[in-house]
């Protein structure tokens, strides 16, 4: 037992400390020994929560031992400690031996894989107290608290169809391009080639599709030629003829009304 196991009752804390042992009519000649019992109390209180500790056990089951010693988690009680390798899964928390529990973030919410890492300090505390969830250990500081994207309220569906990065290499050939295409560039070139749009009406709106020449072999006489997807009744800017003609250069476009891209 330690300090971790005190009570707030001060009448509770006669024999709760075999330590400090604080009886009423105790003798004076223990006054020493409890003054230095105290001391080293509050000192093992100091490094439990200062950063002395670091975890131990295997895979996911985090394992800690404190110098207080924990013998039942109380409403509050609060440990440090250094993680000694990342989690891959959500991960469960064991304090001197009281069982393995969950250890969420501060939240609630069971931390994903890549949460914890080697070398972070962490804080944690025992939410006992908390109405209505089930005690755990809950994350209060330490490291980046990353919840999954589907965990937030909303954003899955925010950020449905807005804009994203990438590249496509494009053969040395005529291409079709793919709603999912956002840069295309051909890194070789050796004729005139085109470039079929996709149908801008299932492009994301806001998302540049850009093509470009990366071969350094564009010229008048071997151009990139954009051309409206088959089939699609799509329009490519004011409708006239559009190419890229010169090395090292490139087009940018968006989705504008029905069945039409407009030259950004």
């Amino acid at each position: 037992m330690g300090v971790l196991d005190w009570s707030v009752v001060p009448a509770q804390n006669a024999i709760t400390d075999p330590a400090i042992p604080a009886r009423d009519g105790a003798s004076a000649r223990e006054f020493p020994g409890q003054s230095r019992g105290i001391m080293a109390g509050v000192a093992a209180l100091a490094a439990d929560q200062g950063g002395a500790l670091v975890s131990t056990g295997t895979d996911n089951a985090y394992v800690v031992a404190t110098l207080s010693g924990v013998t039942t988690p109380q409403a509050g009680t609060t440990i440090s400690f250094w993680a000694d390798r990342d989690n891959t899964a959500s991960p469960s928390l064991n304090i001197d031996g009281t069982g393995p529990r969950q250890w969420l973030n501060g939240d609630g919410v069971p931390l994903p894989a890549g949460s914890i890492r080697k070398g972070v300090l962490y804080t944690v505390a025992w939410s006992s107290a908390l109405v209505g969830s089930a005690p755990a250990w809950r994350l209060v500081s330490g490291g980046k608290q990353i919840a999954a994207v589907s965990d937030v309220p909303g954003l899955p569906t925010a950020l449905s169809g807005k804009a994203s990065l990438g590249h496509t290499a494009a053969p040395d050939a005529d291409y079709q391009a793919l709603v999912t295409d956002v840069q295309i560039g051909f890194p070789v070139l050796t004729a005139a080639r085109t470039v079929y749009f996709p149908d801008v009406d299932t492009y994301p709106l806001g998302q540049d599709f850009v093509v470009a020449d990366e071969s350094m072999q564009c010229s008048p006489d071997r151009p990139i030629i954009m051309a409206p997807g088959p089939g699609t009744n799509d329009q490519i800017g004011d409708g006239t003829p559009i190419a890229i003609t010169a090395p090292n250069q490139g087009l940018r476009f968006r989705r504008g009304r029905a069945n039409l891209w407009i030259l950004v």
